[in-house]
């Protein structure tokens, strides 16, 4: 994080605190806007590692590829943000790595992941490259647009 960033960040941090002051009875802070009163409250929905990938593909080529998140799609739309590990890259591009396991999904999730009410995920992880730099590149793209 750049120094910037971190006296930033200091900063909201410090006129929030101030806004707030003491807290008692652990109720939430009010923060004063022109637009009036509100609770500063964000409710986040963090999943773990989503896979699309072998036997899940095989399960949404029959199935549909809203399948995998059908039974959960109408809960995660109810939080504000909802986030989590994309544990395959998302294309049609590229060549499978030489190492034991490599993923890839067919890139039609993408609009199922939005319908179930994902706002970002992480692609960050061992298997962003299982298919190269073109294909994780590829994945990006679809999934920013």
């Amino acid at each position: 994080m750049s120094l910037v960033r971190k006296i930033g960040f200091g900063v909201i941090c410090a006129i929030l605190s101030l806004s707030c002051g003491e807290k008692s009875n652990a109720q939430p802070c009010k923060i004063a806007n022109p637009f009036g009163m509100f609770e500063p409250t964000v409710e986040i929905a963090a999943v773990g590692d989503m896979m699309f990938a072998r036997g899940v593909a095989s399960h949404m080529d029959s199935a549909g590829f809203d399948a995998p998140l059908a039974n959960v799609a109408e809960y995660l739309s109810e939080f504000d943000i909802t986030t989590g590990n994309l544990e395959c890259p998302v294309s049609k591009f590229g060549s499978p790595m030489a190492k034991k396991y490599v993923f890839r999904a067919d890139p039609r999730i993408i609009p199922e992941l939005a319908n179930a009410g994902f706002d970002l995920v992480n692609v960050a992880n061992n298997h962003a490259f299982d298919y190269g730099l073109k294909c994780f590149c590829d994945g990006l793209d679809r999934l920013e647009n």
